[in-house]
């Protein structure tokens, strides 16, 4: 008999059963019960074979065929989600969470992030079980792009997103607007159901009272990706909790790295970022061909930039590599300068080319005011 058969013969028993009268009702009612005591093996060979169409229908059979769909919504043919867009807003009233969705690709080239309006859907909820139950449709265990941003520090918006995201998850673009200090053991839950994501952008990091110790099973999950090829961190003018073998790190580990900016305020930290980034060895790339051209650092200091430089230029003497100031000018009213360094690849003799690493260095107004305002 065929699953759909089956599933079809128990809804039947069970509206069958609703036009009896009482004497024959508890007989059938028992009868109709047996699909709920299936194990879980079996539902779960049911339910993979039902269409969308087919599961729509279930669900309006009874409450008790409601529930076990939305128990079992990991089992079934569910529709892919491509971009998710979650967000946590007081300014919205009475349904603060705002989900937005889109089902078709949303990441071009380079990761860039293309137009999806155009197939996008959007969703309001008065709290996170409604926004769980709904997500739990949807397939969304490899998406183009996740972003999550909330600035209220009343809610632990990871805790929530840790109910239905699953382990194994993967993303090319994971971005988050603001991580708190309340937030960080949950975000750790979270960064960890992920098998592989290309670019992090963790925008806004507040965490005053906490130090780099506090945070080092954080920065190691972050680290041990081998799959990034851009990352951003920026921490605020009030914390401190950036690590340059937190960095060092995560190029070791992520060979293919191309861009990676890190903010911050503390000024001995982006020294030794700077210094390690031109002094580290080229890290070995044991798959696919060598594409090590050009590796972008990107530091953006919260104080004077004057003081960075001084600093940064007493470690030019400490590289076999020369270090050269290319630039130095202002774009947008914003004074910046970019030094570079050469040399050639050590794993490709016979193509031999060179790899250019670069650091720009940026004065950035990193307040806690000016990051929420940005992201």
């Amino acid at each position: 008999m065929d699953f759909e058969v089956m599933i079809f013969l128990s809804c039947y028993k069970y509206s069958y059963c609703s036009t009896m009268d009482s004497s024959t009702k508890e007989e059938c009612s028992e009868a109709q019960n047996d699909i709920f005591i299936l194990p879980v093996y079996i539902l779960s060979l049911i339910l993979t074979k039902l269409s969308r169409t087919d599961i729509l229908n279930v669900k309006l059979v009874s409450r008790g065929f409601y529930n076990i769909i939305h128990e079992n919504y990991h089992l079934l043919d569910r529709r892919k989600v491509r971009c998710v867009h979650i967000e946590y807003d007081k300014r919205y009233g009475r349904h603060p969470f705002c989900l937005k969705m889109a089902f078709g690709n949303v990441i071009g080239e380079n990761l860039h992030i293309i137009n999806y309006r155009h197939n996008e859907k959007s969703a309001y909820f008065e709290c996170d079980e409604g926004l769980s139950r709904f997500l739990k449709m949807f397939d969304i265990k490899h998406l183009d792009y996740l972003h999550v941003s909330s600035i209220d520090d009343n809610i632990n918006i990871f805790g929530i997103l840790n109910k239905f995201f699953q382990k194994g998850t993967k993303a090319d673009v994971l971005s988050i607007s603001k991580l708190s200090e309340k937030d960080l053991t949950s975000f750790l839950t979270f960064i960890r159901k992920f098998a592989s994501v290309r670019q992090i952008t963790l925008n806004h990091i507040c965490a005053p009272s906490m130090g780099t110790k506090d945070v080092c099973s954080l920065f190691s999950s972050l680290s041990s990706f081998n799959t990034i090829k851009y990352f951003r961190i920026v921490e605020c003018h009030k914390t401190m909790i950036l690590s340059t073998d937190f960095v060092i790190n995560l190029l070791r580990n992520n060979p293919n790295i191309k861009h990676l900016d890190v903010g911050s305020c503390n000024i001995n930290f982006l020294g030794n970022v700077f210094k390690e980034f031109f002094v580290m060895k080229q890290p070995r790339i044991m798959k696919n061909e060598c594409d090590n051209i050009e590796t972008i650092l990107v530091l953006f200091f919260g104080c004077e930039l004057k003081q960075l430089d001084d600093i940064l230029r007493k470690d030019f003497s400490f590289t076999e590599n020369a270090i050269e100031e290319v630039l130095s000018e202002e774009i947008f009213s914003r004074e910046f300068k970019e030094y570079e360094s050469k040399l050639y690849c050590r794993y490709c003799p016979k193509n031999r080319h060179e790899i250019n690493r670069f650091a720009r260095v940026y004065y950035c107004d990193n307040t806690c005011q000016k990051l929420d305002s940005i992201f």
